[in-house]
């Protein structure tokens, strides 16, 4: 019906079922009461046409959850896309409590090859749901541009994108022209190699242009982006970010981005850089913080060279958070390279006060590499 109160999850479910391009009229608000059902067959289109598709307070969440999803991953899909089309996210509280766990992924596509998400905004409130805009196990090629996304759910558990590679070993990633804003303990974008009975090594490599990553930082945070190795799966994980602007402030302001590793002993440890190109960091925090806005996991059997932070023509403005870097945890090994940046602190940006006995952290500003130490500050 499209009138925003008649349950339009009937016929949404039998648009699904045929596998076919399911197209909205212009205008129309859809309303989605009861359940949708998965979706079994090889490719989804959904053209919104300007409409909006609110999933509302009745909406029968279970503590795992998925709205729009692939969830067999028996076999590759062909494709899942995504256009014209403004999402609401308005389903009761289904936590009392911000840390508990239970995730809800609104597009789930699992085994696809293709997956695109063009001009489509995303809306959903400070209620404690744990909602996870797009998540999937395995894509060959992922596109999203002109999309605006806004998670600000106060929960434990929720993001933007999270990509996972279980059934694919290469992953090709194009972000542009869009606007994050973000506000859950977790990160709003991963990008992760895991074995999880899959492919014993990944390949992703990702190019974010244009786009704005927002964060009021009200809950514990990890980093805007993540890049995450879950062992013994050998990661190779290459990141570029050109002309975006991170943007966070409040009581806990989240990282740009962390290297990150788990598993057991018999891990591989992989490839994974991070290269950051006219981009734009604007930090401050409510209270002072000793974390650093960049770290690295526990990579001590790895070559400095593999995990690698690179920045050029980039501007820092930090405000109470020192320093640039953490690895108050030890034992990592890494490499940090800034060119032709300009950094506006109110503090040494690169002073340490950690044991760095068992680190290896390396600093390259405008071609002269320094060893970092704990004796005196690079800058």
């Amino acid at each position: 019906m499209g009138n925003g109160f008649s349950d339009d999850a009937p016929a949404f479910n039998k648009c699904i079922s045929l596998g076919k391009p399911v197209a909205l009229k212009p205008g129309k608000t859809y309303l989605l009461k009861s359940r949708l059902e998965g979706i079994t067959t090889d490719r989804f289109f959904l053209k919104g046409n300007g409409a909006t598709i609110v999933v509302g307070a009745d909406y029968p969440l279970r503590r795992y959850d998925n709205i729009f999803c692939f969830c067999d991953g028996s076999y590759t899909r062909e494709y899942f896309k995504i256009s014209d089309v403004n999402l609401v996210f308005l389903p009761s509280q289904k936590f009392s409590d911000k840390y508990a766990i239970g995730d809800t992924f609104f597009f789930y596509p699992e085994n696809c090859s293709v997956v695109e998400f063009s001009n489509v905004s995303f809306n959903a409130p400070s209620l404690y749901n744990n909602v996870t805009f797009f998540s999937t196990f395995g894509v060959k090629k992922l596109r999203v541009s002109d999309c605006i996304i806004k998670i600000n759910t106060l929960s434990k558990q929720g993001g933007a994108f999270w990509l996972i590679n279980r059934y694919m070993s290469k992953t090709d990633v194009r972000i542009q022209n869009c606007t994050f804003e973000h506000d859950t303990w977790d990160e709003c974008i991963c990008f992760s190699a895991a074995d999880l009975s899959g492919p014993k090594s990944s390949r992703i490599r990702a190019v974010v242009k244009n786009s704005k990553f927002l964060s009021a930082c009200n809950s514990e945070s990890s980093g805007f982006i993540i890049v995450y190795n879950h062992n013994p799966a050998f990661a190779d994980i290459n990141v570029t970010f050109s002309g975006c602007d991170f943007v966070a402030k409040g009581t806990n302001t989240r990282k740009i981005v962390s290297y990150q590793t788990g598993g057991d002993t018999s891990f591989r440890y992989g490839v994974m850089r991070t290269s950051f190109r006219n981009c734009s960091f604007d930090y401050s925090s409510e209270i002072e913080g000793d974390k650093g806005l960049l770290t690295l996991g526990g990579i001590s059997d790895s070559r400095r060279e593999d995990f690698l932070f690179d920045f050029s023509d980039c501007s820092f403005k930090v405000r109470n958070i020192h320093p640039i870097i953490g690895d108050k945890d030890g034992s990592r090994m890494g490499r940090y390279v800034f060119r032709n940046c300009i950094i506006d602190s109110d503090s040494e940006p690169f002073k340490k006060n950690y044991n760095l006995t068992t680190s290896e952290i390396y600093i390259s500003i405008n071609g002269r590499e320094t060893k970092l130490s704990n004796e005196s500050p690079v800058m």
